[in-house]
């Protein structure tokens, strides 16, 4: 199951459901990420980190169970494996790839200012005298723009050595390598994705950053980190979710009005300048109004739709 296409990557964050998106491929699921998006419970899905102190949202959302809640319709399973070494890591790897099964997984790279290093994720599909070879979905690339494969392909082609794939994929940070297949699913893999819990996750979540933000003082430096790590996830990642449904104009622009005004307080807290009151009220009024309407959002998530779909594949024997 090496004979995978690439797919591009269109929005802010997706590269990890554009890379599952590819793994499909290999299945014979032709899907593009804006279609798994639209089916699937990621323009519902709000999750608190175990911190309690930042939260996930909409595109962000990248565990095994969001990924899995969207590719049950395929009859087909995303399955992570987790590594502490670099050795372990690339052994697997290796084991995959000879064995003709592509993988998708998160590297290391450079973006932006110097020591700013984020996770990308990337798929591999084949050996070459050595060496990794993947498919990036972004690579740089205009996202107002689509391209076919072979007017990029230079450009989206990776080639790795077992050590440029080890240090990228753990490098020297206290973390775990992943690599994640698709398998098909049985029984158990269906009965295990609870729709609803992850619906009221979601609701529990937002009624957390509620509760936190209520008579918050934006005029206040200490405001950066809940403005970085709660409210722009909302605003960002969820919005972009959003904004790939129908129907969901309003919530979008409530959303795109939150991110612009949170920008602008960021820039001038950043600057040591103290934002106007006035414009931090019109944020919080703002706020208020973005709940309001996220909670009726979460709550119209068509989760008998997704049940129905997990039942009708049990009743077909899916597996």
């Amino acid at each position: 199951m090496t004979n995978i296409s690439w797919r591009q990557q269109r929005y802010g964050n997706s590269c990890a459901w554009d890379c599952l998106c590819m793994l499909l491929s290999g299945w014979g699921v032709d899907v593009d990420t804006e279609h798994l998006i639209r089916s699937s419970p990621v323009p519902y899905s709000i999750r608190l980190e175990e911190d309690g102190d930042s939260v996930r949202a909409g595109m962000l959302v990248q565990d095994e169970a969001a990924m899995n809640a969207a590719i049950l319709s395929f009859g087909l399973r995303l399955q992570n494996s987790y590594f502490e070494s670099q050795a372990e890591y690339t052994r697997h790897a290796t084991h995959l790839l000879q064995s003709g099964t592509a993988f998708m997984t998160s590297l290391r790279r450079a973006d932006g200012a110097v020591g700013d290093v984020r996770r990308h994720a990337i798929v591999f599909h084949g050996l070459s005298d050595g060496s990794f070879v993947g498919l990036d979905p972004d690579a740089g690339l205009d996202r107002s723009r689509e391209y076919c494969f072979e007017e990029v392909r230079d450009q989206v082609i990776v080639d790795l050595s077992r050590t440029e794939l080890g240090r990228a994929a753990m490098g020297d940070e206290p973390r775990r390598g992943i690599v994640g297949v698709v398998t098909p699913v049985d029984e158990s893999d269906l009965a295990s994705i609870p729709y609803r819990e992850l619906m009221d996750e979601s609701l529990a979540a937002l009624d957390h950053i509620e509760t936190r933000t209520v008579d918050l003082d934006f005029t206040a430096p200490s405001v950066l980190p809940l403005v970085e790590k709660v409210l722009k996830p909302i605003a960002h990642d969820l919005r972009i979710a959003v904004s790939i449904l129908d129907g969901c104009s309003t919530l979008e622009g409530l959303l795109g009005d939150m991110e612009a005004k949170l920008l602008l307080i960021r820039a001038e807290l950043t600057a040591r300048s103290t934002p106007d009151p006035c414009f931090c009220g019109d944020l919080e009024h703002l706020l208020a109004n973005a709940y309001t309407h996220l909670r009726e959002h979460l709550r119209s998530a068509p989760v008998r739709h997704w049940e129905e779909q997990t039942r009708r594949l049990l009743e077909d024997g899916a597996g």
